[in-house]
Formats: C-alpha cells, structure tokens, sequence
C-alpha cells in the first residue's frame, strides 16, 4: 500500500509543478519539483584542533540552503580536548536557530579512520568541506596518508570543497 501511497505522491508533486512552470512560475515549479529530494542528505565539514570560523560555517550553511541538504560537523579535538560547541564562535552561529549535527573526535581517535568508516557506511554526504591545512599535516605525510580532494572523494563518494 506505501508503495502506491508514495508513487501517488511524486505524481501529484510532479502534475502541480507542471501547473506552475505552464503558468510561469518557474522558481515555484523548480521548488516543488525538487521538493525534499536531498532533505535527509548532509553537507560534512571536517574541523581538526580549534579550527573553527564563522566563515566556513556560513558558507557550509549557505551550501546547504542552496543544495538543499542539512550541516554537519566532523570534528577532532585537539590536544587541549575543546570541544567546539562550547566556544564563542559557535554560540554566535547557533543564534541562527539552525539545526547541526556535531561529532568530535577524541585526540588519540583517526580522522582518517572516521572518513573511511564514513565512506563505508554513510550514503547521505552531499560533499565534504575542509581547510587546505588537513592534506599538509607532516603526520599524514609521514604515515603516507597524505589527503587529497581525489583521496577524500575515493573515500566518501561525493564533491570536496577546499578551502584556505
């Protein structure tokens, strides 16, 4: 019976978008038409230490208004354990009313490992966005894990954002 229910569903969603983009209403049409399509899906910022600035949760936020998906942040603790949520940064966010899922990392625990883990797992990342700092860290040089946007995307399947 669901299987009816949901394909009766799409069909209405798809015959009232036509009505709007035959009347002109494109901008509606489209909204309707991509109604949900990515709701459950996420767009995943990957933090390491205290590496956290209202730029990239804007712009993290801003990607997930336009692709239509939720923010969420991966994020290992350094060696002083802060956690991000507690920070003035993050308050200054929050004020936004936005929903945020956050993940920390213990210090000894592998962003490498999560991101693998992720890759196996996980099949709701939209893309990934992380600083340049994280592929030059000498630990993953040295160990031969040195990240890339092509080793990230191999891992998660999905788009990677850089940024400096």
């Amino acid at each position: 019976m669901s299987i009816f229910k949901n394909g009766k569903e799409k069909f209405e969603n798809a015959m009232s978008a036509a009505a709007f983009a035959e009347a002109g209403e494109f901008e509606t049409a489209r909204q309707i038409a991509g109604k949900n399509k990515n709701a459950h899906k996420k767009v995943l910022v990957v933090l390491e230490g205290d590496d956290l600035g209202i730029r990239i949760l804007n712009y993290a936020l801003d990607l997930c208004e336009r692709l239509g998906g939720q923010l969420e942040i991966l994020h290992k603790q350094g060696p002083a354990k802060m956690e991000i949520t507690k920070s003035k940064v993050w308050e200054e966010f929050m004020k936004k009313g936005e929903q945020v899922v956050c993940s920390s990392l213990e210090p000894s625990e592998s962003l490498d490992d999560k991101l693998t883990e992720y890759g196996k797992t996980r099949r709701d990342i939209l893309c990934v966005v992380l600083r340049i700092h994280l592929m030059e860290t000498p630990d993953k040089k040295k160990e031969g894990k040195a990240w890339s946007p092509d080793w990230i995307m191999q891992k998660l399947n999905c788009p990677v954002m850089v940024y400096s």
